[in-house]
């Protein structure tokens, strides 16, 4: 198996271009390029932008100009995110400390009681609460 880049032929604005490509990454690349010829051909389509080497720039822009806003979105919402989780991590927190001990009583067995050590662990995939179990009277 080769890690070579290959050659790929993709279309853009009806001229062929041969583009090295990564193995696995073929996929992506032609559909990069559809894309990018699509939305090359609609500016074209319009009238207002002639030659391709301006309807190059003008997608090239408009392009940038998508992929900053999504960037930016994309933080904005990490960040409030983050922030809910710290709220949320605090509130249970909170909680925890407020109640050291919880007790679980089950009536049907009687005056049987657990007490419960709570333990909050927080990792990149969660926050879970563990509780460490004691019979009691």
């Amino acid at each position: 198996m080769s890690d070579k880049p290959k050659p790929i032929t993709v279309r853009i604005l009806d001229q062929d271009f041969r583009i090295a490509c990564e193995p696995g990454e073929e996929d992506g690349l032609l559909s990069a390029a559809r894309h990018l010829n699509q939305r090359m051909q609609d500016l074209r389509s319009t009238g207002k932008v002639i030659g391709a080497e301006r309807i190059a720039i003008m997608v090239a822009l408009n392009l940038t100009h998508d992929f900053l806003q999504l960037n930016d979105a994309t933080t904005e919402s990490a960040t409030s995110l983050n922030r809910r989780l710290k709220h949320m991590r605090e509130n249970v927190e909170r909680a925890l400390n407020d109640s050291n001990q919880l007790e679980l009583c089950f009536p049907p067995i009687g005056s049987t009681c657990l007490q419960a050590s709570p333990a909050l662990y927080v990792s990149q995939s969660g926050i879970f609460l563990s509780l460490v179990f004691a019979l009691g009277a």
